[in-house]
Protein backbone atom coordinates (compact mmCIF):
# COMPACT_ATOMS: atom_id res chain seq x y z
CA UNK A 1 0.00 0.00 0.00
CA UNK A 2 3.02 2.65 0.98
CA UNK A 3 4.10 1.79 -2.11
CA UNK A 4 1.14 2.15 -4.13
CA UNK A 5 1.00 5.90 -2.27
CA UNK A 6 4.25 6.61 -3.24
CA UNK A 7 3.88 5.35 -6.52
CA UNK A 8 0.50 7.85 -7.12
CA UNK A 9 2.44 10.96 -5.30
CA UNK A 10 4.96 10.84 -8.11
CA UNK A 11 2.32 10.45 -10.19
CA UNK A 12 0.86 13.72 -9.38
CA UNK A 13 4.22 15.54 -8.76
CA UNK A 14 4.81 14.51 -12.27
CA UNK A 15 1.29 15.60 -13.22
CA UNK A 16 1.83 18.99 -11.86
CA UNK A 17 4.87 19.13 -13.38
CA UNK A 18 3.49 18.86 -16.75
CA UNK A 19 0.41 21.31 -15.77
CA UNK A 20 3.08 23.96 -14.82
CA UNK A 21 5.00 23.33 -17.99
CA UNK A 22 1.87 23.41 -19.88
CA UNK A 23 1.25 26.76 -18.39
CA UNK A 24 4.42 28.38 -18.95
CA UNK A 25 4.02 27.32 -22.43
CA UNK A 26 0.79 28.32 -23.22
CA UNK A 27 1.44 31.86 -21.14
CA UNK A 28 4.09 32.53 -23.64
CA UNK A 29 2.31 31.56 -26.81
CA UNK A 30 -0.15 34.26 -25.15
CA UNK A 31 2.34 37.26 -25.52
CA UNK A 32 3.44 35.88 -28.73
CA UNK A 33 0.23 36.29 -30.17
CA UNK A 34 -0.46 39.08 -27.83
CA UNK A 35 2.21 40.71 -29.50
CA UNK A 36 1.66 39.75 -33.09
CA UNK A 37 -1.27 41.13 -32.45
CA UNK A 38 0.49 44.67 -31.16
CA UNK A 39 2.31 44.82 -33.97
CA UNK A 40 -0.61 43.92 -37.04
CA UNK A 41 -2.34 46.99 -34.92
CA UNK A 42 0.38 49.20 -35.19
CA UNK A 43 0.37 48.20 -39.08
CA UNK A 44 -2.94 48.58 -40.05
CA UNK A 45 -2.86 51.91 -37.69
CA UNK A 46 0.30 53.58 -39.52
CA UNK A 47 -1.70 52.42 -43.54
CA UNK A 48 -4.48 53.79 -41.88
CA UNK A 49 -3.27 56.96 -40.96
CA UNK A 50 -1.28 57.11 -44.19
CA UNK A 51 -4.92 56.27 -45.87
CA UNK A 52 -6.21 59.39 -44.35
CA UNK A 53 -3.57 61.61 -45.31
CA UNK A 54 -3.83 60.35 -49.37
CA UNK A 55 -7.53 61.47 -48.87
CA UNK A 56 -6.86 64.60 -47.35
CA UNK A 57 -4.17 65.58 -49.68
CA UNK A 58 -6.37 64.32 -52.69
CA UNK A 59 -9.43 66.67 -51.69
CA UNK A 60 -7.25 69.34 -50.78
CA UNK A 61 -5.58 69.13 -54.86
CA UNK A 62 -9.19 68.79 -55.64
CA UNK A 63 -10.37 72.05 -53.91
CA UNK A 64 -7.47 73.99 -55.50
CA UNK A 65 -8.50 72.85 -58.74
CA UNK A 66 -12.36 74.15 -57.96
CA UNK A 67 -10.89 77.24 -56.98
CA UNK A 68 -8.93 77.88 -60.12
CA UNK A 69 -10.92 76.81 -62.18
CA UNK A 70 -13.55 80.16 -62.26
CA UNK A 71 -10.03 82.23 -62.27
CA UNK A 72 -8.86 80.30 -65.81
CA UNK A 73 -12.66 80.64 -67.50
CA UNK A 74 -12.33 84.48 -67.10
CA UNK A 75 -9.23 84.60 -68.19
CA UNK A 76 -9.81 82.43 -71.39
CA UNK A 77 -13.22 84.77 -71.82
CA UNK A 78 -11.41 88.07 -71.50
CA UNK A 79 -8.72 86.74 -74.21
CA UNK A 80 -11.95 85.45 -75.97
CA UNK A 81 -13.57 88.77 -75.92
CA UNK A 82 -10.39 90.93 -77.04
CA UNK A 83 -9.82 88.40 -79.79
CA UNK A 84 -13.35 89.02 -80.72
CA UNK A 85 -12.96 92.78 -80.60
CA UNK A 86 -9.96 92.50 -82.75
CA UNK A 87 -11.62 90.47 -85.32
CA UNK A 88 -14.78 93.16 -85.18
CA UNK A 89 -12.17 95.53 -85.63
CA UNK A 90 -10.59 94.24 -88.75
CA UNK A 91 -13.53 93.46 -90.23
CA UNK A 92 -14.98 97.04 -89.67
CA UNK A 93 -11.95 98.48 -91.36
CA UNK A 94 -12.32 95.74 -94.55
CA UNK A 95 -15.64 97.18 -94.60
CA UNK A 96 -14.21 100.69 -94.67
CA UNK A 97 -11.82 99.52 -97.23
CA UNK A 98 -14.18 97.83 -99.67
CA UNK A 99 -16.83 100.61 -99.31
CA UNK A 100 -13.47 103.30 -100.35
CA UNK A 101 -12.93 101.05 -103.01
CA UNK A 102 -16.67 100.96 -104.69
CA UNK A 103 -16.86 104.84 -104.22
CA UNK A 104 -13.15 105.37 -105.85
CA UNK A 105 -13.71 103.02 -108.65
CA UNK A 106 -17.97 104.38 -109.68
CA UNK A 107 -16.17 107.52 -109.39
CA UNK A 108 -13.92 106.79 -112.10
Amino acid sequence: AQELKEGAEEKVDDLKEAAADTTEAAKGKAAQLAEGLREGKDKVMKEGQHAVEKTKEAASNAADYVKEVPDKVAEQASSLAEQTKQLAGDAAEYAKDAKDRVVEESQN
